[in-house]
């Protein structure tokens, strides 16, 4: 408990010194506990797989899916860039209800 008031009262660059060391070291148990898993739990009929290939193969399905996911957004991307909007606005020239000739005139104002 004194070591988190040591740290707390600490100027910044050694608390952050502190996050990244805790941070490391966390992650380093987080992997380590994994493996011992991956190790243990891991059989295929055909002994033990092992973490290397388990992970292989996770990261493959994970850039499979990111690839498609990418290709989608540039297909939706490059489809918008194209995609234009046309159309015609046809007016009988009869069928005006306004003269442009007998609206007020408004005064120039200057802004401050």
């Amino acid at each position: 408990m004194q070591l988190i008031h040591e740290i707390r009262n600490s100027p910044l660059a050694v608390r952050k010194r502190w996050l990244v060391l805790s941070t490391v070291v966390t992650m380093l148990l987080v992997l380590g506990t994994w493996r011992v898993y991956v190790n243990i739990t891991a059989d295929g009929g055909e002994g033990n797989i092992g973490t290397a290939k388990v992970f292989r193969a996770g990261l493959g399905v994970v850039s499979e899916r990111l690839q498609n996911g990418v290709r989608k957004v540039v297909e939706v991307l490059n489809l918008s860039a194209t995609f234009s909007n046309s159309f015609d606005i046809k007016v009988d020239p009869k069928s005006q209800n306004f003269i442009v000739e007998e609206l007020p005139v408004i005064p120039k104002t200057k802004l401050p």
